[in-house]
């Protein structure tokens, strides 16, 4: 508690009164919001058969890289290609209703292919490697779980958390600062940093090309009301949603500059970089409302990994019961989470990643609810039942989800 003036005030997590954000960090944030939706994403859908089947097609890939003599940053941007081009291939296996969607694949296959040629890769060589990888990639498009949002759960499968690493960046780069971070704590290199945060924007770039193809093919046939018995947040909502769409479709045929020609550690460049991606994705974050925010939900993330692999592991237990009951060199997932965080160079308290855990568990169930929703009733795992796309735009013309999501979003705000 605080007191201003002269009334006590609970300060929380998401307090409004924490220093304001600058334009350049905002969206910073609002880009590791958009990587933390899918680290979500990849937890929630996380399996057995998917780890098996991901291992043996990661394996093929280095082979790829290693056949192509590709080394260092070529063989992740190369690596990254083959992953985007099997979830396209993998959507145009799924099924498709109309000449109209069939377009829509092919569209969003042509911009590939460019971009491959773009980053001075031969297409002829590409082509054939996809086809070597057939038989790796194949299960994939009978099998919705393994393929939906393929791209971001490899870069899940193989970083763990692309949101820390890409948070480590921002604060060695100076965009972001914590007083939560020590750069010398960090275990890792930074070529390791380096790689993910490379993959990330990648992947991020990917995202923003098929959200301009939507904007063309799929939005323009859209229409919404707001009922102005809503709440104004609910109309502001449906603004902003409108305004970032229109914002992209303005950018439409003019070439992002992609972060493959951009010095990783130039802040300026990486700043006007990271304005140029945003711009495109119109994205409008749910989570992340200022920094420790972010650092406590990114922690959370983990303590809900440890939880979720070892279920008869303890969440969390107060330190003096270690005095009254014992250690017994046994571990909870808190104490787990927080050591591996340290390794990015980031600290937090056992108690302060339970009580993240305790507010934001609500929101991981509904995102788990959502992915097997709309997995479960895909049209194609390309084109509409995005979790980004259903989160912004169903919030906006279905009243029940907006109810259901708010009370979620509201309960992770709670004091």
């Amino acid at each position: 508690m605080r007191k201003v003036n002269n009334v006590e005030k609970r300060v929380t997590f998401f307090d409004v009164h924490m220093p304001k954000l600058t334009e350049v960090q905002n969206i910073a944030v609002t880009i590791m919001d958009y990587l933390y939706l899918h680290d979500v994403v990849s937890l929630v859908s996380f399996s057995e058969k998917k780890i098996k089947a991901y291992t043996s097609l990661l394996g093929a890939i280095d082979e790829v890289n290693e056949k192509r003599k590709h080394e260092n940053q070529d063989s992740e941007i190369y690596k990254h290609f083959l992953i985007c081009c099997i979830e396209i291939l993998a959507s145009g296996k799924a099924k498709i209703n109309n000449l109209d969607e069939m377009e829509i694949v092919k569209t969003i296959y042509t911009a590939f292919l460019e971009k491959i040629v773009d980053h001075k890769f031969s297409k002829e060589n590409f082509l054939s490697d996809m086809n070597d990888l057939v038989k790796y990639y194949h299960p994939l498009t009978l099998d919705d779980k393994l393929s939906y949002k393929f791209a971001s759960q490899m870069l899940y499968f193989e970083y763990d958390n692309v949101t820390i690493s890409t948070f480590k960046k921002f604060l060695d780069l100076k965009i972001l600062n914590s007083d939560k971070y020590q750069y010398i704590k960090a275990e890792k290199g930074n070529d390791f940093f380096d790689k993910v945060f490379l993959r990330a924007m990648l992947f991020l770039e990917f995202e923003s090309t098929k959200k301009q193809i939507y904007i063309q093919k799929i939005y323009y046939k859209r229409g919404f009301s707001v009922s102005l018995r809503r709440k104004i947040e609910d109309i502001e909502k449906a603004f902003l949603y409108v305004k970032s769409i229109k914002k992209s479709e303005s950018l439409i045929g003019i070439k992002l500059k992609s972060i493959v020609n951009i010095n990783l550690n130039d802040h300026k460049e990486i700043q006007e970089y990271l304005k140029n991606l945003n711009d495109r994705l119109a994205y409008n974050k749910l989570f992340f409302y200022n920094i420790p925010s972010c650092i406590g939900l990114m922690g959370c993330w983990f303590l809900i990994y440890f939880k979720e692999t070892d279920l008869k592991k303890p969440i969390y237990q107060e330190i003096f019961s270690d005095f009254i009951f014992g250690d017994n060199g046994k571990t909870t997932c808190a104490k787990d989470a927080k050591n591996i965080i340290l390794k990015y160079g980031l600290t937090l308290t056992e108690r302060t990643l339970n009580s993240y855990y305790d507010k934001f568990y609500p929101f991981y169930n509904f995102i788990r609810f959502l992915v097997d929703e709309l997995i479960n009733n895909r049209k194609n795992v390309i084109l509409f039942n995005d979790i980004v796309d259903e989160l912004l735009y169903k919030s906006i013309i279905d009243s029940n989800f907006e109810l259901n999501l708010g009370v979620v979003i509201n309960h992770l705000k709670r004091k």
